[in-house]
């Protein structure tokens, strides 16, 4: 759950990057409907567990984000529709919300802290470069460029992977390029360098220049965010893949994984070829050892006719889906000999068709019930 927390701070400080870089009171919008987290944390009865789960409230301890910047955002917003004062300026409005651009990456960098198996070191530096973006946007409206650095020295993901040429970089595996090549960042410090020299011949800001930088920081910062995500969501999808496999149960179809032996224990003699590839039905799950053994019927004769029966422990197979389909290849069951006198048991068949309940092999019609599945593909 911590991990979607940090998904919708995220989001949150996107949204306050536009507030940051609002041109009028039209393009502003603090309202909760435009927040990831009032979404997730502020329900429609605001009587019972408001904000309650919300990471802002664990690190303010106050509702309604009682004792952040947003409180200030909300007085000046207020004063400028109301004209209340006249002092109060598009520009207070855009100070306070880097203000509270500012308050949110302190709340990302909480919740990181408090969310338990992230690889800490490596989000809390993109956390860092995502601050350190959100300065160079605030400091670039001062329209002195002494106050901005972007080299590697003021980069915490540089810090950590540069000596190593970048790698693993979160964002050299997002981009497969090293130095933030074909980043936003490139074209920042190009610009950067234009605007210094053009400073330097004519001694005065050149606006065009700030404005384009401006524009660039604010896609550094962003793009920067979309690493914060993606190196979430992979994180959250290397988990998942860790969780127990679902445990085994009488009843289920199982497949033999192909690089584990065939068990020394075989009952009622041994099978003229191996399990491997075949698709089993669980007959029997036993303790054995202070573990769980599965019993499973062979889809082979040996000399005797007998079908062997195989023990093996529950991480050596595999559920898969016993649903047949045309192509599958199925073998008739054994207590059916009888019945199909022109396809002998144990012989693998691909199945022409399927229609409702039927099966066609060949010419003859068979139900579902007398077949059992035991490979797919050719």
């Amino acid at each position: 759950m911590e991990k979607k927390k940090i998904l919708a701070i995220a989001d949150s400080i996107e949204h306050w990057l536009d507030n940051c870089t609002a041109e009028s009171i039209d393009d502003f919008d603090a309202s909760p409907d435009a927040c990831a987290l009032c979404r997730l944390y502020f329900p429609d009865d605001i009587y019972e567990d408001e904000c309650r789960g919300c990471p802002i409230y664990a690190y303010t301890g106050r509702v309604r984000c009682g004792n952040s910047p947003y409180i200030a955002v909300s007085e000046i917003q207020k004063e400028i529709i109301l004209q209340v004062t006249p002092n109060s300026s598009i520009q207070d409005l855009k100070t306070a919300s880097f203000n509270e651009t500012y308050f949110l990456v302190d709340v990302l960098k909480n919740t990181i802290h408090r969310t338990k198996g992230l690889p800490y070191d490596k989000f809390m530096a993109i956390a860092d470069s995502i601050k350190h973006w959100v300065e160079i946007m605030d400091n670039s409206r001062t329209e002195d460029y002494r106050l901005i650095n972007i080299g590697p020295k003021d980069c915490a993901l540089c810090q950590l992977y540069h000596k190593n040429q970048c790698e693993p970089c979160p964002i050299f595996e997002y981009i497969g390029e090293r130095g933030c090549c074909g980043t936003p960042f490139s074209e920042a410090s190009h610009i950067l360098a234009a605007w210094i020299h053009a400073e330097l011949q004519i001694g005065v800001p050149e606006k065009h220049f700030i404005k384009e930088f401006q524009k660039q920081a604010k896609k550094e910062t962003l793009f920067l965010l979309t690493i914060m995500r993606e190196e979430i969501k992979k994180y959250i999808s290397l988990q998942e893949k860790k969780k127990e496999v679902p445990r085994i149960k009488v009843g289920d179809f199982v497949r033999l994984k192909k690089e584990v032996d065939p068990p020394d224990e075989v009952v009622f003699g041994f099978p003229d070829e191996e399990p491997v590839d075949s698709i089993f039905k669980v007959l029997e799950v036993e303790p054995e050892f202070g573990h769980e053994r599965i019993k499973v019927e062979a889809n082979t004769v040996n000399s005797l006719g007998y079908v062997p029966q195989w023990r093996f422990k529950q991480d050596q197979f595999e559920i898969v889906d016993p649903t047949i389909r045309g192509g599958d290849y199925v073998r008739i069951k054994t207590e059916y000999r009888d019945k199909t006198p022109f396809i002998y048991p144990f012989e693998l068949r691909r199945v022409r068709m399927v229609v409702d309940d039927r099966l066609w092999i060949k010419d003859i019609c068979f139900s579902k019930e007398y077949l059992q599945k035991v490979r797919e593909g050719e």
